[in-house]
Order: C-alpha cells, then structure tokens, then sequence
C-alpha cells in the first residue's frame, strides 16, 4: 500500500498537528478505503509495538530479579 504523498514541510507539519484543512484535502485526493486501510494498518502497528515493549520490560524485570 502507498501511504505516501508529496507535501511540503509546513504542510506536513501543518497535517499532523491536526490542520483540518491539510488533513482534509489530503482524504480528497487519497480517498475512503486509502485512509481506512492507513487506520486499519496503525492499529496493527501499536498492538505490535505495545507487546514488543511489554516484553522487553518483563525482560528487564527478570534481569533485576
């Protein structure tokens, strides 16, 4: 999936600092099913970034037991 667009630095900052207007315009262009699947792919990401970081503190842990 491309997830990519080109926009200059001060609208990608713009877009992730919640500028409706970017953030809109980008949905225009991309469409329904690219945002959804962008959605569906981020939860995906943070389930597997919060068990990989769950497991490297019980490492830890078992490290200073």
């Amino acid at each position: 999936m491309f997830n990519g667009i080109p926009i200059c630095a001060g609208c990608h900052f713009s877009h992730h600092n919640g500028n409706p207007e970017i953030h809109n315009r980008i949905n225009e262009i991309m469409g329904q099913d690219w945002l959804d699947e962008l959605r569906r792919r981020k939860q995906v990401m943070v389930k597997i970034s919060k068990t990989y970081y769950l497991e490297i503190i019980e490492n830890f842990k078992k490290l200073l037991n």
